[in-house]
């Protein structure tokens, strides 16, 4: 009898296990299309499944997150039978490959593999846009000193320019089919598509830089 009784209760335990372990795939499913963006995640449900006889994701209402905690809405049938809308606590980590800082950098200093480099990071409790793989497209310069370990987020940098203040630039000023080009003197630093002040013909205009040695007027 008492070995009848321990073989139910493994079975149980068994049911509840794999059933639990088919939720937490559901729920991960639905954490990446959330997050489609993202593709390495972590999370742990905080709930004990155990209390729950029967748990389905609700798909009709919204979920939440507030930094590391998201708020999964859920139906659920307790063990006593009684039925419930309720929001499963799950606590979960975005990972990203983020640029950090190896060493400190100075204002205006280029940021480059030797003082920097990208690190798999939890960014899920970031207020600010960190610089990933895919945003490092050009070279950028630190707006501000950085301390070591820091990581870079998209207010603390600006491209590097291309060109700076005195430079001898090709002014192009375009009008319907008249093209008109004279040398010009730049009166700022920019990168490429930023606009920056001239001088040409002892007149100063507005234009935006196409490449180190061109702009193209715009007033």
């Amino acid at each position: 009898m008492l070995v009848l009784v321990l073989n139910i209760i493994l079975n149980l335990t068994l049911v509840g296990n794999q059933s639990n372990a088919g939720f937490e795939k559901k729920v991960e499913i639905f954490l990446h299309k959330t997050y489609t963006e993202y593709n390495d995640m972590e999370f742990t449900i905080e709930d004990n499944l155990d209390e729950f006889s029967e748990i389905t994701i609700n798909y009709d209402r919204e979920p939440n997150r507030i930094g590391n905690k998201f708020y999964l809405p859920v139906s659920v049938i307790m063990q006593n039978g009684e039925s419930k809308e309720r929001f499963l606590n799950v606590n979960l980590k975005i990972f990203e490959n983020v640029l950090v800082t190896t060493q400190s950098i100075a204002e205006g200093e280029l940021i480059t593999p030797a003082n920097a480099e990208f690190q798999r990071t939890d960014i899920t409790g970031f207020n600010f846009e960190p610089l990933t793989e895919k945003d490092v497209t050009e070279n950028f310069i630190c707006k501000y000193d950085l301390r070591p370990k820091t990581v870079i987020n998209t207010r603390q940098i600006k491209r590097q320019p291309i060109i700076e203040p005195g430079s001898q630039i090709e002014a192009i000023f375009t009008r319907g089919t008249v093209i008109i080009s004279f040398d010009g003197v730049a009166k700022q630093s920019g990168a490429e598509g930023d606009i920056i002040r001239i001088k040409a013909n002892d007149t100063q205009y507005s234009a935006r830089i196409v490449n180190s040695k061109q702009v193209n007027i715009i007033e």
